[in-house]
């Protein structure tokens, strides 16, 4: 219990080593078994019984601990790939939004250049300053869309951040104690 717990913060190379150290003690603890008619002499003449036993105990307890192992190592695995995968979502919204709020500042400067230079032309409806005047408050109102869009967008990928690595605590107390399950018994 103490080895998998230690081990959900180790890296995948000190896991495989451990499964292989765990699959090499398996492969002598089942060079010492004994053959079903050396068990039955051993369990009628009670010689060699006890160690039959720990060594059938033992072969189990390493073979629970192998396999808790390889599903901690599938975990992380899968768990490191979703926090890769929605940080770089984040990522990619946070520069998102900061584009489209810097493009809507943009066109809302230029809007106001154009007002502030021409302001009683720019109300004459059916003037090329009127027409252009229009033309940016369009641009204004997409750009101020699209900003609201990729906001929305940032908040929806922070939540997905948070969830999945709130997820990953919770899984590895899940694997924590699938792990004190399987070998408790034992």
């Amino acid at each position: 219990n103490e080895r998998l717990r230690a081990s959900q913060t180790q890296t995948d190379r000190a896991l495989d080593l451990r499964i292989a150290d765990l699959a090499r003690e398996i492969a002598a603890t089942e060079s010492r078994r004994r053959t079903s008619t050396q068990k039955t002499l051993a369990l009628l003449t009670g010689k060699g019984f006890e160690e039959d036993l720990r060594t059938e105990i033992e072969l189990q307890l390493l073979t629970a601990e192998r396999d808790a192992l390889k599903r901690l190592k599938g975990q992380l695995t899968e768990r490191r790939s979703l926090l890769r995968t929605t940080a770089q979502d984040f990522e990619n919204a946070r520069l998102r939004t900061l584009q489209t709020y810097d493009a809507y500042l943009a066109r809302r400067a230029a809007l106001e250049r154009l007002e502030a230079g021409q302001s009683i032309l720019n109300r004459m409806p059916g003037s090329s300053a009127w027409l252009e005047r229009n033309r940016l408050v369009q641009d204004v109102n997409r750009a101020a869309r699209e900003y609201d869009l990729a906001g929305t967008g940032f908040y929806v990928a922070r939540d997905r951040l948070a969830k999945a690595r709130n997820i990953s605590r919770i899984e590895a107390e899940r694997v924590e104690s699938a792990g004190a399950a399987i070998l408790t018994p034992l």
